[in-house]
């Protein structure tokens, strides 16, 4: 029998958080053993990650389009745009960024990464986890679960953003053509059976962008009718596809439960798994960084692996009766994003969706909205609880 080898950590998953955090150890020099342990045998395009930061930033390197403007707009309404000085809306491809966390990686000689293996199951004995994997037994004395939340707890959300997009280039006598300047971050917003869905358009040059079909909904809407709806999308907009460069979907909670942060001693959950996605947008990519960071930082001080931080409790409240809302009575949820876009200061809406709101700006956001749906879901329902906001 052979003996399982050793480790000072243990990263289950190799995604975005899991890379973030490994490529963090790698670049600190810390000195222990580490092994990222991840299910794909080969990683591609098949993400995008976009977020607001000024132009300076660790990962800037990255970022391969910024737009210093965004639009919103309900369905046969106006398109409002907005702005924030000193910040932009930028785009992470993901494949750059596996290849630039992969090169940290290969520049150490304490890091490895297993590709093509699926973690079985995890025992805590004498202060060692003991992973078990298809064809490998690995010991640790930590353990950083960041895989994706398994069915049965993604169907807890209070709601699911679904998604389906194309990286499209227009054939030459398109006769539509995207705008640069700007994104649609929600434009065409309206309401079906299905829940909210609107339009987002990431715009690369006039004839080449990513376009995505998104909805906001209780229960996950088929990759049939995403794609069905992203092909009428593009029709009604006048926009000739020429060349499909690649496609992209995803089903993201909203509203997930809060995990228990240390399912065993020693052992803890971060990535969306451990509630790193925004509950009320599925921004995630800056809150896994900042997470990673803090992480590594404690571990090469000797001490334990960190777990995703849950929100405050303002923003879990603020979120939590968001989604109610919109769960509760859909057919509001246009005029409520609606009225956010026209009523909320670029700079505010910023600082919202990022993390960084305090109390003034918070205010500024509930004064936009109408309260009737609000006081309506709190008589129902009564305060939020902290189980239901991630």
């Amino acid at each position: 029998m052979r003996t399982p080898a050793h480790f000072d950590l243990l990263i289950l998953g190799g995604g975005c958080a899991g890379l973030s955090l490994a490529m963090r150890l790698a670049e600190s020099g810390y000195p222990g053993r580490v092994a990222i342990i991840e299910p794909r045998s080969v990683y591609v395009d098949d993400r995008s990650w976009c977020f607001w930061a000024p132009d300076q930033h660790p990962l800037a390197a990255l970022v391969s389009r910024r737009w210093s403007r965004w639009r919103g707009s309900r369905w046969n309404r106006d398109v409002i745009e907005r702005s924030a000085p000193g910040l932009s809306y930028q785009y992470v491809n993901s494949l750059d960024f596996y290849q630039h966390a992969l090169e940290a990686i290969r520049g150490t000689d304490n890091i490895e990464l297993k590709l093509d293996q699926k973690v079985v199951d995890v025992t805590r004995e004498k202060d060692l986890f003991h992973i078990q994997t298809a064809d490998s037994k690995l010991q640790a004395r930590w353990v950083v679960d960041t895989r994706p939340p398994a069915p049965a707890r993604l169907s807890e959300s209070v709601l699911h953003q679904c998604f389906a997009g194309r990286v499209v280039s227009l054939a030459p006598e398109s006769p539509g053509r995207f705008e640069p300047d700007a994104v649609e971050l929600m434009t065409d917003m309206r309401r079906d059976e299905h829940g909210l869905q609107f339009s987002y358009v990431l715009p690369f040059a006039r004839d080449r962008a990513l376009v995505e079909v998104t909805r906001f909904c209780p229960a996950p809407v088929g990759a049939r009718q995403l794609g069905a709806e992203l092909d009428q999308l593009l029709a009604r907009r006048g926009w000739k596809v020429g060349a499909v460069e690649r496609e992209e979907s995803a089903v993201l909670p909203m509203g997930l439960p809060q995990p228990d942060s240390e399912p065993m001693p020693g052992m803890v959950r971060a990535g969306t798994g451990g509630g790193a996605l925004r509950p009320a947008s599925g921004y995630g990519f800056q809150r896994i960084q900042r997470w990673a960071g803090a992480c590594s930082q404690r571990l090469g001080a000797g001490f334990g692996p960190l777990a995703q931080p849950p929100d405050s409790t303002r923003q879990r409240f603020m979120d939590g009766l968001f989604l109610q809302v919109l769960r509760d009575q859909p057919e509001r949820a246009p005029e409520l994003f609606g009225r956010m876009f026209e009523r909320v200061p670029g700079p505010v809406f910023v600082r919202f969706m990022s993390d960084r709101a305090g109390w003034s700006d918070s205010l500024r956001i509930i004064s936009s909205l109408p309260w009737r749906p609000f006081l309506q879901t709190l008589g129902r329902r009564g305060r939020p609880g902290p189980a239901r906001l991630a």
